[in-house]
């Protein structure tokens, strides 16, 4: 399962570090990142044990806690390698004030039937519901690309510059 608003940049395919782990645990798993204690409550965080440096059996999950809620520091991001029981599960979530299902309560449920686990993802996540991930996102991938980077960095240095001149009185 992949959530449209995170654009991740690896080496290796996210998704495909997510596979080839289930493939040896034989168990859902989901990608997390540290998050900044900032940005704690904008993000599903995790109670782990830590199986190796980047693999965590889940414990529990809680959906935007507070700093002092929050279980650690390793964030949810989005993307999931599950299992067809988490729909079981869905059908038993209840719905939030706002008519919403959490995902993070039905894995939660799903906690109490089998093993769950989350993987520090090795890349680079860009929050694109985030205008300026966004942007980030594209400014970097633009950087990348022969074709492209010169001009824009000509394009960002003009701006830079008319920027820092207009606010000079």
């Amino acid at each position: 399962m992949l959530l449209g608003d995170d654009i991740i940049k690896s080496t290796v395919p996210c998704t495909k570090q997510l596979g080839l782990l289930y493939e040896r645990c034989e168990s859902p798993i989901l990608a997390v990142e540290r998050v900044p204690e900032e940005k704690t409550s904008s993000y599903g965080i995790i109670k782990g044990e830590k199986v190796t440096n980047s693999l965590y059996r889940l414990r529990d999950l809680i959906e935007k806690p507070t700093l002092q809620e929050a279980p650690s520091d390793l964030g949810i991001v989005g993307r999931y390698v599950m299992t067809a029981d988490l729909f079981d599960c869905i059908k038993r979530v209840p719905r939030s004030a706002r008519s919403e299902l959490q995902l993070t309560d039905a894995i939660r449920l799903l906690l109490n039937e089998r093993e769950v686990y989350a993987y520090v993802l090795d890349g680079v996540r860009y929050d694109a519901g985030d205008k300026i991930g966004y942007l980030k996102a594209v400014i970097d991938f633009a950087l990348e690309r022969d074709d492209l980077k010169q001009e824009l960095l000509e394009y960002l240095a003009k701006k830079l510059i008319t920027s820092e001149n207009s606010g000079r009185s």
